[in-house]
């Protein structure tokens, strides 16, 4: 299990985003119940109800029967939701909450022998998953050349891509304030030589936040038009520190980024200023 999420006080859920079974807490953590049924991969909580991304086999990702579920909060009866084309074929399934009934789910491509990997295919529900509509890749609409590796959202009906060109290094967003109906011009993230942009975190269509986990944490508070880096971390190669990365907000002020080799970043003013404290 590597992504633990907590809904209140007492229940929990506890699963690993490269997909299987699942564990349940009515306790606080105390004790944890593994479930049956099938392989999850993500879990959102929201207004006293749980989505998950879910598919019935291993082998995922990859050609596989994605799809998204609901369940009351505690139970493990689900009901689907939505489910994806079998011929999809992702790298990894993005999903998002935001407000009671707002609920995102992108699918990112695999390349197969050799070939560019194929665009990402998003999918965005207003009314708690009773009607879907389906998009594009928000990047490639934007330009040709890029594709969707990551998402993340605002309050507002806001909605950010993260854009990874597929001929360069080059990284960059578009955001949407419409929940993902339409998407503004591609605006570049900074050029980095060591490593790629893979987080993105928003707390409006102006303040948006990306970072390359253990090296940079970059911010805008533009829209992606000009950008500047909050935070650089200098080379540890001999770190023992966490292996993955997270960055996200939990309001408009207070944030997070996780990152090698041992530090979490915090901001409590919106990314104006982040302080560090050492695990």
């Amino acid at each position: 299990m590597g992504h633990i999420r907590f809904a209140n006080a007492d229940v929990g859920y506890a699963y690993s985003a490269s997909g299987g079974p699942y564990s349940l807490t009515a306790n606080g953590g105390l004790s944890w119940t593994l479930q049956t049924g099938r392989n999850v991969s993500a879990i959102k909580v929201a207004s006293g109800t749980a989505v998950r991304v879910s598919f019935s086999r291993t082998g995922c990702p990859g050609p596989c029967d994605w799809s998204i579920d609901q369940a009351a909060l505690g139970e493990n009866v689900w009901q689907t939701l939505y489910t994806a084309p079998s011929s999809v074929n992702q790298a990894k399934v993005l999903l998002l909450r935001q407000r009671p009934n707002d609920i995102y789910v992108a699918s990112v491509g695999i390349a197969q022998s050799g070939a560019a990997a194929p665009t990402a295919q998003l999918v965005a529900s207003s009314d708690g998953g009773a009607t879907w509509q389906r998009h594009g890749d928000p990047c490639a609409a934007s330009v040709p050349t890029y594709q969707t590796t990551n998402l993340a959202v605002a309050p507002g009906g806001v909605l950010v891509a993260l854009c990874a060109s597929t001929r360069s290094s080059r990284s960059g967003v578009v955001v949407s304030t419409d929940g993902g109906d339409h998407f503004v011009q591609l605006q570049l993230l900074p050029s980095t030589i060591r490593g790629a942009f893979t987080e993105v975190a928003a707390t409006g269509p102006a303040d948006i936040f990306a970072a390359v986990p253990g090296v940079e944490l970059a911010e805008s508070t533009n829209g992606g038009r000009r950008w500047a880096v909050a935070i650089t971390i200098r080379p540890e190669p001999q770190s023992k520190g966490p292996t993955s990365s997270f960055l996200g907000f939990e309001s408009p002020l207070v944030g997070r980024w996780i990152g090698p080799p041992d530090v979490l970043w915090t901001t409590t003013n919106g990314g104006a200023t982040w302080s560090p404290r050492k695990f």
